[in-house]
Parts: C-alpha cells; sequence; structure tokens
C-alpha cells in the first residue's frame, strides 16, 4: 500500500514539475512578442496629415539626416523628409528661425514677444550627407506665437510627387499655395492657385502655371450658391508674359497672396 502511494506522489510531482515549465516557456513567448510591437511601417500604422485639405506623401524620417550646415543665430524648429530631385533618396526641408535678440521684445500686455522671422533651408540627401542647395532665411512672418512654428493663416508644407507645396489655409476666406519644383539648380515655382471664398463658398478662382505661362481665373457667376458645388463658374484663360523664373529662394514675403498675380 505505501508503494501504491509512493508511485501516485511522484506521478503528481512530475505533473506539477511539467506544469510549471509550460507557463515559463509561455512567459518567454510572451516577452518575445512584445518585441514585434509595431513600429509605425504597418499599413495600420497612423499617417500624419501634413495638409489639411491634400493626403501627404512625406516619406518617414531617414536616420542619416542629423547635421544641417545652417548660418549662425539661426536655429531649428522643424524637419521634413521626401525625394525632391528623383534620386529615390529622402531629401530634408527644415524650418530654421533667426534668434536676433534685437527683434525680440517686451509689451505691456503680452509680455516677451519673438518678432524674428521664420524660413525654410533645403538639403539633398548625397549618401547620408546633407547638400544645402537652396534656402530662404526670412520668408515667413513670426505670427503672434512666442516660439513656435505657429503661423495664421494655417501655413502646412510637404513634399508630394517630387514637388515642394507651400500652403497657406485661411478657414473660410480660402486659400492660396505655391508649389516648386527643382529646375536649373535651383527651386522654381511652377504653379499658384489662390481660392476667395465666403464660407463654403468659391467666389474668385485664380491658376497660374508657370511651365505653360497660363493664368486660369474662375469667376463664380452664381451669387445664391451657399454650398460648395452650387457655384457657377465664368473662366477665363490668359497667357503671361514672363522674363524670369521666380525662385524659392529670391521670394521675400509668401504671405503676400496677391503679389503673384
Amino acid at each position: 500500500m505505501i508503494q501504491k502511494y509512493k508511485y501516485l506522489y511522484l506521478g503528481l510531482f512530475a505533473f506539477f514539475l511539467l506544469g510549471i515549465i509550460g507557463c515559463i516557456s509561455n512567459r518567454k513567448s510572451t516577452n518575445n512578442d512584445s518585441s514585434t510591437i509595431s513600429d509605425g511601417n504597418e499599413p495600420h500604422a497612423k499617417k500624419h496629415d501634413l495638409n489639411p485639405s491634400k493626403a501627404t506623401s512625406m516619406s518617414k524620417k531617414n536616420e542619416n539626416h542629423t547635421d544641417y550646415e545652417i548660418p549662425d543665430g539661426f536655429i531649428i524648429i522643424e524637419k521634413k523628409y521626401g525625394d525632391l530631385n528623383g534620386d529615390g533618396l529622402d531629401d530634408s526641408l527644415v524650418v530654421v528661425r533667426d534668434t536676433n535678440k534685437e527683434n525680440i521684445i517686451q509689451d505691456e500686455d503680452h509680455g516677451e514677444i519673438n518678432t524674428n522671422r521664420y524660413g525654410i533651408a533645403i538639403y539633398f540627401n548625397k549618401k547620408g550627407e546633407n547638400e544645402l542647395v537652396s534656402q530662404n532665411l526670412h520668408c515667413f512672418p513670426a505670427g503672434s506665437d512666442a516660439g513656435r512654428f505657429s503661423i495664421s493663416p494655417k501655413l502646412s508644407l510637404k513634399i508630394h510627387n517630387g514637388n515642394l507645396y507651400i500652403h497657406h489655409d485661411h478657414g473660410r476666406y480660402g486659400y492660396w499655395e505655391h508649389v516648386f519644383k527643382y529646375i536649373n539648380s535651383d527651386f522654381e515655382l511652377i504653379r499658384y492657385e489662390l481660392s476667395e471664398n465666403y464660407g463654403p463658398v468659391v467666389n474668385r478662382r485664380t491658376i497660374i502655371d508657370y511651365l505653360t505661362k497660363k493664368k486660369l481665373v474662375q469667376e463664380n457667376m452664381n451669387k445664391d450658391a451657399t454650398e460648395s458645388g452650387n457655384e457657377l463658374f465664368k473662366e477665363q484663360l490668359e497667357d503671361i508674359d514672363m522674363d524670369q523664373r521666380i525662385k524659392l529662394s529670391a521670394i521675400k514675403d509668401f504671405e503676400s497672396r496677391k503679389m503673384f498675380l
């Protein structure tokens, strides 16, 4: 009888031991699975829309982009990445800001106000090295912020199909957008669009194609329109005279929306 219970106890002990080993194995398997949590490359990973009106095609950050040659007295505010010269590599669009102390003023009501303007610099990816190809260091206003890249009208930058888009969204009043392409060793303006709205209704839209030297003006003739899509546009297409291309590096202020008409 004692011998019988002895074998029974040994069997129970072996069963208990196998259970412990199984738990440890499952715990290791769980820990290994945690290392495969989404890093953002999966199809369901969150996409960041850099433009409220258009889907972005901005590439992910290239970790080789770490060093940028910027002028003394400037700081980097923001970086965006995408192919701008068709070589398949991520180039860099860098937002910079001047730090001139003379442009930081004290206001009785709002305290310290930084009136230093923003600018952009573009770098091509040359086998991991950043080569400066164009810059415009004071082309965006300071706005009313105290250090953040926050401008009203809302400004958004993106790279799409090899082109650089600079988009100003003015809410219910419309928007204006510049499109640049790398041509002749610089970024040239190839398209400008201005939409003058009243709420959802487009009153007037102007589109300039600098490559074909054509300007299209669409004017809404339906003064009773209250919703988008109810407009009745009268279109006028005309040629434009251009002696020289407009280069990104030469534009003084992108907020002057009608200077390109």
